[in-house]
């Protein structure tokens, strides 16, 4: 867990910097960046919004099976560059500001961290023991 800090500093501000200085520069990469970021932050939302109306994570994986499980790795690993993207490409022209997008990116990245632990704990239960998709019962 104290790896999770540096880990995601470093990723943010990896990613921060290429999309800064490299993907900014194209046009057309730019444009397709937008658009797939566009796509992840909505399958974002619509994870929140299964969670909110199943009334929980373990509900909402039984509501609607091992999709959720896919869905919910997927925005995981893509909502934070999905952001850095948003806010370096939306702005005429693009952003410059490397360290504002490694900051949010980073608060982001953080979060799913959190997310993906209580996640992981409500389905699976502490090490993978209890829950009620764990493969070992009590």
């Amino acid at each position: 867990m104290l790896l999770a800090f540096p880990v995601t500093f470093t990723a943010s501000a990896a990613y921060a910097g290429l999309a800064v200085h490299v993907f900014s520069r194209s046009k057309v990469l730019r444009w397709i960046l937008l658009a797939g970021s566009v796509v992840v932050v909505l399958l974002t939302l619509s994870e929140a919004g299964i969670v909110w109306a199943a009334h929980g994570v373990v509900s909402a994986r039984s509501w609607i099976g091992p999709r959720f499980e896919w869905l919910h790795n997927f925005v995981f690993f893509f909502t934070p560059p999905a952001v850095a993207n948003l806010i370096v490409f939306i702005p005429r022209p693009p952003l410059r500001d490397w360290k504002l997008v490694t900051s949010v990116t980073w608060f982001i990245c953080i979060a799913f961290v959190f997310w993906n632990i209580d996640v992981s704990e409500k389905l699976y239960g502490p090490d993978g023991i209890g829950g009620p998709y764990s493969s070992e019962k009590w």
